[in-house]
């Protein structure tokens, strides 16, 4: 019961898939709605923070590396001029 629940967990942390994924995998597996959506939840919101804090360091880090470096430097600009 626990590795379906860490499964759930992990699947909603997944980009594209999300909750969109997990929740309809926890109704395959037979577990409780409200649980399974409550853990898909916290899944899809945990790193939120994480990416928050850290994202503009790796696009830094990755603007000068040859394959990612143009797109890192593009994520980069001053979007100003763009409303």
């Amino acid at each position: 019961m626990i590795k379906n629940y860490l499964l759930i967990f992990l699947v909603s942390m997944v980009p594209l898939i999300e909750l969109r994924g997990a929740i309809p995998i926890s109704q395959g597996l037979h577990l409780p709605i409200v649980q399974s959506y409550v853990i898909c939840i916290v899944g899809n919101m945990l790193p939120v923070p994480i990416i928050y804090l850290f994202a503009r360091k790796v696009l830094v880090w990755g603007a000068d590396k040859p394959v990612i470096g143009s797109f890192f430097s593009w994520c980069l600009e001053d979007r100003k001029s763009v409303v």
